[in-house]
């Protein structure tokens, strides 16, 4: 067997919604650990197992109505895991985030966190570990203040509601586990749909402030990322809500101009908040314009240390590999 970067025998990971940018990022990490990973998969047949990644098919939506042969597939997975975590959901920068998608979203979420508990439920040799994947949409508009994990849900917009039930589902699944809710900044990465949507406008030369660009943007490198949540599977003693954001967020304005400098364009174009939300709707309301300062203070407090604590440390790398990204395609 493998040894893992942790010592000891090689260990087994199951993902749900492993084929987004943080599903790619933890499984780049997972290979580099010398973990096995289990990925739970609505598409199964598009994708093909390779070195320690094996690929299953499951139906959320009818196991978390109790259909036996969906609860038992996602059971048969489960069993022999160490831990697992649930990205799985329908994107929320896939649409306008208008009534209906809000309800796609938020359907999606539900419907995996209840599956899984389902199929934990029928598991004979569950995993020890859950990490239950969330945002810091939870906290709303929260303006100049410093936000933590101990602040309480936001109000007034659609996202905190939205992420208060995704991290219930499931959470009472009457079975032993430890569980850690992650409420994750913007993820920047050069795979990352969001940074490659960022990135069209300042390429182009009309990057600019959005709305007011003082609002603050909690973010986090893909890298990282992967890095804390294996840190918190490691840590035994980890449990409960802790915000995967960089020590220092950073304001919107501010993103972008290093980023227009890392590939020599003017960002001097301004985005007025009524055209964003024109535009772009929900997305803007909910995504662009809302100012969250999150901290990772439960984090680092549990030891954790960060490769890219600032964004102005990191833009030379995240630019250089989406460059090469680019080279490649």
């Amino acid at each position: 067997m493998h040894e893992s970067a942790t010592g000891g025998e090689s260990k087994t990971l199951l993902i749900a919604g492993a084929s987004g940018v943080i599903g790619r990022h933890v499984r780049r990490r997972a290979t580099a650990l010398g973990w096995s990973v289990r990925a739970l998969t609505v598409s199964a047949s598009s994708k093909t197992d390779e070195n320690n990644i094996q690929w299953i098919g499951w139906e959320p939506h009818l196991a978390a109505t109790g259909e036996s042969d969906a609860v038992s597939s996602i059971a048969d997975a489960l069993n022999g895991c160490q831990a697992m975590i649930n990205l799985a959901g329908s994107a929320i920068d896939a649409g306008r985030l208008g009534a209906r998608h809000c309800q796609e979203v938020l359907t999606s979420r539900v419907q995996a966190g209840e599956a899984l508990a389902a199929g934990l439920r029928g598991a004979t040799a569950p995993p020890a570990v859950w990490i239950q994947a969330s945002g810091v949409g939870f906290y709303g508009e929260r303006g100049e203040c410093d936000v933590t994990e101990s602040d309480p849900l936001g109000a007034g917009l659609q996202l905190p509601e939205i992420c208060r039930q995704w991290e219930a589902a499931g959470a009472d699944c009457g079975v032993p586990i430890r569980r850690i809710v992650t409420r994750f900044g913007l993820v920047m990465a050069s795979d990352a749909r969001a940074f490659q949507k960022m990135m069209q406008p300042i390429r182009m030369g009309v990057g600019g402030r959005l709305g007011s660009g003082k609002q603050w943007h909690p973010w986090i490198s893909g890298h990282d990322l992967a890095r804390a949540l294996f840190h918190l599977i490691e840590d035994q003693s980890a449990a409960g809500v802790f915000n995967l954001t960089a020590p220092e967020p950073i304001r919107q304005l501010e993103m972008t101009r290093l980023l227009a400098k890392a590939v020599n364009r003017p960002s001097f174009f301004p985005a007025p908040a009524f055209v964003l939300k024109a535009v772009l709707g929900g997305v803007a309301s909910e995504l662009l314009l809302p100012s969250c300062r999150a901290r990772p203070t439960r984090l680092q407090a549990s030891g954790f240390e960060f490769e890219y604590p600032r964004f102005e440390d990191f833009v030379g790398d995240l630019v250089g590999n989406d460059r090469d990204s680019a080279r490649r395609d």
